[in-house]
């Protein structure tokens, strides 16, 4: 196992956590691996200072956080950092963050209430809408693109860029690894030089609905078109 290190010269693990793509599994592994870690690093954009604080004693940071915005909270500390990220197969992350926005209701009243007003007020469409109509979806994705669509590569790659330009391979190339989600213990060994004890699964929550409708060629259609970039990261990682 790699040695850990309170001195601020020693390398900071920083994994950019995608939305429902295993990274609370991930931090699961991380909080295993050493207790000097810090997860959910974006309640401290509106507050860098405090954040600032606190780096110089850590093993590692994860964050619901775009690259691009994640960075510039790292700038305090005169240390390397070592970035890594997850993803999920495209289809099945944009079914699984659909499911989410269903899911928050069922967890009780208190958690639903902790989300923004949007969010609850896409929950309630999303909640009312035929989920098994693959166009009533299609419908809701396009209503909220930020929400759903190419989500994994605007954060693992900014959501500051033009997908489509140079940035795409300027910013995959600050990542020491991404890798598919179904190679967690390669991604673990990579992040901490030991394999994962156990599968520490955490997060996981049941079908609202059935996925099965994001394999129908309507939906097929519409994320191969709407969905681009995650497809072309994902088959990047996945070479």
């Amino acid at each position: 196992m790699l040695p850990l290190t309170r001195s601020k010269t020693g390398p900071l693990t920083v994994f950019v956590h995608v939305p429902k793509a295993a990274g609370s599994t991930v931090n699961r592994h991380l909080q295993a691996w050493s207790k000097h870690g810090l997860t959910h690093a974006e309640r401290f954009l509106d507050r860098p200072e405090k954040l600032a604080r606190r780096l110089p004693r850590l093993d590692w940071v994860s964050g619901h956080i775009a690259l691009n915005r994640f960075l510039p909270l790292l700038t305090s500390i005169d240390r390397p950092l070592r970035l890594f990220g997850t993803m999920r197969a495209p289809a099945a992350q944009v079914a699984a963050q659909y499911n989410w926005q269903i899911e928050i209701f069922h967890r009780g009243r208190r958690f639903y209430n902790s989300h923004p007003p949007g969010i609850r007020a896409i929950s309630e469409r999303i909640r009312a809408t035929d989920n098994s109509d693959p166009q009533a979806i299609i419908a809701n994705l396009q209503s909220d693109p930020g929400l759903f669509l190419n989500l994994q590569s605007r954060f693992l790659l900014g959501d500051d860029i033009d997908l489509a330009g140079p940035d795409f391979d300027t910013r995959f190339a600050k990542y020491e690894t991404i890798l598919p989600n179904d190679r967690m213990t390669d991604l673990i060994r990579a992040m901490t030089g030991a394999a994962p004890t156990g599968t520490l699964l955490k997060n996981a929550s049941p079908d609202r609905y059935d996925r099965t409708v994001f394999d129908t060629p309507a939906l097929r259609e519409f994320l191969a078109r709407e969905n681009s970039f995650d497809q072309l990261l994902f088959d990047r990682i996945s070479r």
